[in-house]
């Protein structure tokens, strides 16, 4: 009996581990553009096309062409019918999203041979043939003038903006995902025809009911007859093209700036730009997915010291530094947070919060003063300890349904990660410690850092 008893805990043991382990990603046909994962559990697939063109391409002339066109799309008609309610006929979802470093499609739908058939002509016609329609193209344009004045009267995007224009001054980082008023006003047909013809290099990902081969397929469909005009690529993807106006260059950014708002809160927003490395994975594996890979944040060699660093000092919501020296001790806000901001070129610490308008000199001091204190990099070692198990349990949720799993698919093909990530991440997680925090900091901190403020006081 006793041994029958051990067989069964010899299996459950067995199977929750099996239950637990990581996603496998495919490279599709061994492209490490199109990345699967394959899941049979349900008949659905997710799936996200990225291109390497977003705001940060745009000039002062043309902030905003990407996010107008991008918005345009579904209300496009194709065989007299908007391309919005041919998705929705058959059940599917999809959202067009533009980004300062790429833009995408995100696509859910129930897996069958004539909706993979339908899409992909949908698709394809998108990426090789649409045409915009003035009378949409005016209708989006008011709406988009609409929203851009409207921001104007919400505290929290007037400190993202400006925290943005001064920060990345100098660089086309610096404009807002919408544009502005004037530049929007300019666009034209020909203008939004034009851009269209140039969505850029593509990366699609998968993931649910579709193995390598159909994946393949349904991608050579999506693609057929696709041009892409490099007229970007020369400009702003190129590394070591150091001139470019769509890269930051870590400079002179300590600054402060007061947006005056008639509110009663005022909200606070600080930027610390990070230095990030060559990719130090890709340099020892000799591998290199473009010419054109960039030095970026999340393949930076001390990624995982700063994201158990930030976790201790505002990314843990209660608990972390803070929100007891802000809140619980002082009692100045209800919320404060910090996060990591990974971009192309080079990586930033955010820190976040809103106050009374007569607590934001207080609040302002109390934030540099921590600010400094935690370039330091003084933690203790159950600090780290529980830092590290908040951030391996809250990854492991990340990739508990399929749509999680696409974003963090989706990253991993737009940072370059490596195709073990999941088990990378475990692994460079563990290895932190109070030591690599310290060098970490000695490292990839700057004394700068900009100070946006939106209020009145």
């Amino acid at each position: 009996m006793k041994y029958f008893y051990f067989t069964i805990i010899f299996l459950l043991v067995f199977f929750n581990q099996n239950a637990y382990s990581y996603p496998t990603i495919e490279k599709i046909k061994s492209n490490p553009n199109y990345l699967l994962v394959e899941r049979q559990t349900l008949p659905i697939i997710d799936m996200n096309i990225t291109f390497n063109i977003g705001s940060k391409h745009e000039s002062p002339l043309t902030a905003g062409l990407r996010n107008l066109s991008f918005r345009l799309i579904p209300q496009q008609k194709y065989k007299n019918e908007k391309i919005i309610h041919l998705f929705e006929k058959i059940g599917a979802s999809v959202n067009f999203k533009v980004a300062k470093d790429n833009s995408e499609i995100n696509i859910r739908f129930i897996k069958s041979e004539y909706n993979i058939s339908y899409i992909t002509e949908i698709l394809n016609y998108i990426l090789t043939d649409l045409k915009i329609d003035e009378e949409t193209l005016n209708f989006e344009k008011e709406k988009i003038i609409r929203e851009i004045q409207g921001n104007k009267l919400d505290p929290s995007i007037l400190a993202s903006q400006h925290a943005n224009e001064v920060f990345f001054s100098g660089s086309w980082y610096q404009h807002p995902i919408i544009g502005y008023q004037d530049t929007v006003e300019k666009f034209s047909k020909n203008d939004v025809d034009n851009h269209l013809l140039t969505f850029g290099d593509v990366e699609i990902n998968f993931v649910g009911a579709l193995n390598n081969n159909e994946a393949a397929f349904f991608i050579s469909d999506i693609i057929r007859n696709y041009k892409n005009d490099d007229k970007y690529n020369s400009k702003c993807n190129d590394y070591w093209y150091t001139h470019s106006k769509c890269r930051f260059t870590l400079g002179n950014v300590k600054s402060r700036e007061r947006v005056k708002l008639n509110t009663s809160q005022t909200h606070i927003l600080i930027y610390v730009p990070l230095y990030v490395s060559t990719p130090t994975w890709r340099e020892k594996n000799q591998i290199h997915k473009s010419d054109s890979c960039c030095a970026n944040l999340r393949l930076d060699e001390y990624y995982y010291e700063l994201l158990v660093a930030n976790y201790i000092f505002g990314g843990s919501g209660f608990g972390s530094t803070l929100m007891n020296e802000i809140r619980e001790k002082r009692g100045l806000a209800y919320s404060v947070y910090s996060y990591l901001i990974p971009y192309n070129d080079f990586g930033v610490l955010a820190i976040n919060m809103q106050t009374k308008n007569q607590n934001s000199y207080t609040a302002i001091n109390l934030l540099e003063d921590l600010l400094e204190k935690l370039k330091k990099a003084e933690f203790s070692e159950n600090q780290i300890r529980k830092a590290k198990n908040g951030i391996l349990n809250s990854f492991e949720l990340r990739f508990d349904t399929n749509r999680k799993l696409l974003g963090m698919l989706t990253a991993i093909n737009n940072f370059n990660l490596e195709n073990n990530y999941f088990e990378e991440y475990k692994k460079g997680l563990m290895k932190v410690n109070k030591s690599s925090i310290k060098d970490a900091f000695s490292k990839k901190m700057t004394n700068e850092h900009a100070i946006i403020t939106v209020g009145k006081f």
